[in-house]
């Protein structure tokens, strides 16, 4: 697998220029094997807000495939009051290419010396039907229109998010206005944003926990 440096993404901060995408062979057709790449991300420092980290992710989504669906955002456990955070995690749907994605934007607090354990972009995509699963199987025999039925299925369990969101800065806005003290939030608290069952598109605090959802909500975009 190719490991590429994500260089001149300082571009992020003082143009309209779109960041670098890293030179990989995205292929076409079915995506069939997983992929795990962790990258050293340069340019960048400090907490970020969604849109920024999502500037550094998109491009490369849409490489892999042009109807990409976001399907969820979720910052990491280090909120700040400003709705940034030194860890984002967006995840996807490729339709044409059947396969999931995370990309992972880390940064280390600005002033610290740069480090690849700390500043890096992280890519997960996982084919489906999974290597070594029953459908894989079923795709082997032949049985292809079966597992594209499930596919499809896969597909309707989750909503797609605009990519031109409300940022996470309005988000925490908004909390705040609704009388949240993000001071006082749970240790690990993340922000989230995510399609609800009955197509409502949030904002929400959470904890990772399905019992520990916080009622705290606001309009994703």
């Amino acid at each position: 697998m190719l490991r590429t440096i994500l260089k001149s993404l300082s571009a992020l901060f003082g143009s309209k220029k779109a960041p670098n995408i890293p030179k990989r062979n995205f292929g076409t057709g079915r995506i069939t094997e997983p992929e795990d790449l962790r990258e050293e991300l340069v340019g960048v420092a400090g907490a970020l807000s969604a849109r920024t980290a999502l500037e550094t992710v998109q491009p490369l989504a849409v490489k892999y495939d042009p109807d990409a669906r976001l399907i969820q955002v979720l910052s990491g456990p280090d909120l700040t009051v400003a709705g940034r955070s030194h860890e984002w995690s967006f995840h996807y749907l490729f339709p044409d290419r059947w396969a999931r994605a995370e990309f992972r934007v880390v940064t280390a607090p600005k002033g610290t010396a740069r480090n690849p354990r700390t500043d890096y972009f992280w890519t997960c995509v996982t084919p489906f039907p999974p290597p070594g699963s029953a459908l894989q199987g079923m795709l082997a025999e032949g049985r292809e229109g079966f597992v594209k039925q499930q596919w499809e299925v896969e597909l309707g369990k989750s909503i797609p998010l605009p990519t031109g969101f409300r940022d996470s800065s309005e988000a925490v806005e908004e909390f705040s206005r609704q009388g949240t003290d993000l001071r006082r939030l749970p240790e690990g608290t993340r922000l989230e944003g995510i399609g609800l069952p009955l197509g409502e598109l949030v904002w929400r605090l959470t904890d990772l926990d399905p019992g520990k959802k916080s009622k705290v909500q606001a309009p994703f975009s």
